[in-house]
């Protein structure tokens, strides 16, 4: 980001940053804060997904006041909801955890984009009745948020158009979290432009939000679908060269893997503090 403001004059409003969390988000803030200091910091636009999609939502709406907006429905809203297709389902007293793990699935096969056929009959059913409740109450869950910017996006070229022309440059972190729907609603706004200036970090092996329905398998493909160059950072600088070693021993068994070389060793040092003390071993 500081090279792309600093050494070659792009400016800042056309540049879009997006972060899987809010946390993550503004953890870029505050590193180029610490780099470049408040003022630079101040004009670069981060952002998480879910706040780009809802403000393409909002812009929409305003720009089209004869269509009704819809709000967010959070957890408040959307578990008495599934309660209550649960009790009609035949469980009498659904508790806490069955009702979160049914949330849990229909937000994981949102993002995964599955449709009907590769649901079960079961999951299609709840899914139905979930959103005939949220439509009926004017409401979207989080997931929905970004569906509905993307569907925007998709059939409306004079939106997606003007976003494009916004953000004309687009750097995406820890992309190995995000989900096959999130990945779809970055390259729809990327676009087939003659720009497809996007710059994506992330490691497919460093992808533990399967359960949340993250899609690294996106990351393996990038150089595809953006016609782009991937860069392959060898060295490893956090971890001591012991565990490096049983994660190739790991990563040997998954087949869908881009292979990396490691490189680098911590110093011996560095590899004294990290491991454990006999006495501590003991303990």
């Amino acid at each position: 980001l500081g090279y792309m403001i600093l050494c070659r004059g792009i400016s800042p409003k056309n540049i879009l940053t997006l972060s899987y969390t809010k946390n993550s988000a503004k953890d870029i803030t505050d590193r180029l804060c610490k780099m470049f200091g408040s003022e630079f910091a101040d004009t670069v636009k981060v952002k998480t997904v879910n706040s780009l999609a809802a403000e393409i939502n909002t812009r929409f709406w305003k720009t089209n006041p004869n269509i009704r907006s819809l709000k967010i429905a959070d957890e408040k809203t959307t578990f008495p909801i599934i309660k209550k297709i649960l009790k009609e389902r035949g469980t009498e007293y659904p508790n806490d955890s069955e009702i979160r793990d049914v949330i849990s699935t229909i937000s994981k096969n949102k993002n995964l984009m599955k449709d009907e056929s590769q649901m079960s009959e079961y999951e299609n059913s709840v899914l139905k009745k979930y959103q005939n409740e949220l439509e009926n109450k004017w409401l979207m869950d989080f997931d929905d948020q970004i569906r509905y910017a993307l569907k925007l996006l998709t059939e409306r070229p004079g939106l997606l158009a003007e976003y494009q022309q916004r953000y004309q440059y687009m750097c995406v972190d820890e992309a190995q979290d995000l989900s096959k729907l999130q990945h779809t609603f970055i390259r729809t706004l990327c676009g087939h432009t003659d720009r497809n200036n996007i710059f994506m970090v992330g490691d497919e092996d460093q992808s533990i939000y399967g359960f949340r329905g993250a899609f690294p398998n996106s990351l393996l493909s990038f150089s595809h679908d953006y016609l782009a160059k991937v860069l392959h950072t060898n060295g490893n600088k956090v971890t001591v060269w012991s565990i490096v070693e049983d994660e190739i021993t790991m990563l040997k068994e998954k087949h869908e893997h881009v292979q990396k070389l490691p490189g680098v060793k911590l110093p011996e040092d560095m590899t004294r503090i990290s491991q454990p003390s006999a006495e501590m071993s003991e303990k």
